[in-house]
């Protein structure tokens, strides 16, 4: 979905960082939602968020001439991503000890979710689809949430993530298939459950 932020041109001016604040305020959400997405963890996915901005305002009067800077900024997430991952690797039994614990909080806020759900039956069926949703996703490997964030939620074309994620084209719609196909076999038993 684009906001009425991405329609409005970034005014050219000297003036480097009242331009880069309008990057900023234009991309920040959807950056942070990506970084989300890719982490699963709200620390993370911070550390990720400044860290982008970091690395986007670095290089940033060079993007100037580039037409696509939305593409080049997810880029940089991605690949800082990629780069933790390579770094966790040699850290995997710390790792795998905390991720044990995140499923476990997990598990135990979606159960404090249904208490509060049959304890409250006004609640909205809206907020119910958003979690089934969120559950969803973060059932999907990696390669697959994370294409079908960059589709689905930031609204980029198959040749956009092609770029972002330097895999070809096909590859993409391939996982972005499976992707839906894998959230959909989820959520159809979530409601069947």
């Amino acid at each position: 979905m684009k906001s009425k932020n991405e329609d409005t041109p970034i005014k050219k001016t000297t003036d480097y960082r009242q331009m880069f604040d309008q990057l900023y305020d234009r991309h920040k959400s959807d950056v942070y939602h990506f970084a989300f997405y890719l982490t699963k963890n709200k620390g993370e996915a911070e550390d990720l968020f400044q860290e982008t901005w970091l690395r986007v305002a670095k290089k940033f009067p060079k993007t100037l001439a580039m037409k696509k800077v939305k593409s080049w900024i997810f880029t940089i997430t991605s690949n800082l991503y990629k780069d933790s991952l390579r770094k966790e690797r040699v850290r995997r039994s710390f790792f795998l000890k905390k991720r044990k614990l995140m499923e476990m909080n997990q598990h135990s806020e979606q159960n404090s979710f249904l208490i509060k759900k049959n304890l409250h039956p006004d609640s909205s069926e809206q907020s119910d689809m958003g979690s089934a949703i969120s559950q969803a996703l973060a059932k999907l490997p990696d390669h697959q949430r994370q294409i079908f964030v960059l589709k689905e939620m930031a609204g980029f074309k198959h040749s956009e993530i092609s770029e972002i994620l330097n895999v070809p084209e096909g590859t993409v719609k391939s996982v972005l298939f499976r992707a839906v196909k894998k959230l959909r076999k989820n959520l159809q038993t979530h409601y069947q459950g």
